[in-house]
């Protein structure tokens, strides 16, 4: 049975490097579309819900940023452990490839 290399990347890590890495799949005006709607969607809602009186609307807009917000703080969470383990394996292939040369010289 094979063992695999403590420093090759997982599917997730080589994911989140591609999508670093690549001018398409990185475009900060995706992100930001994305972000923006959220942001208009429960203004729009507070704005609704003042003009209209009406407390479900404003419920609303506060269930929208709350959501995204958990969704931020998970995903972080899962990012942050993701880098730091990309960061680790790339300080190890670093570190072995500027050892090999030394081991290399009689």
């Amino acid at each position: 049975m094979p063992e695999n290399n403590p420093n090759d990347f997982t599917d997730r890590e080589k994911f989140i490097l591609h999508y670093f890495l690549s001018d398409e799949t990185s475009m900060r005006g995706r992100r930001l579309i994305y972000q923006g709607t959220i942001i208009l969607a429960s203004i729009g809602c507070v704005i609704f819900a003042a003009l209209r009186e009406d407390i479900a609307l404003g419920f609303v807009a506060y269930m929208l940023i709350l959501v995204r917000l958990c969704y931020m703080i998970v995903e972080g969470g899962r990012y942050s452990e993701d880098l730091r383990s990309i960061f680790m394996k790339y300080e190890a292939k670093l570190k072995a490839s500027a050892d090999a040369p030394k081991a290399e010289k009689p």
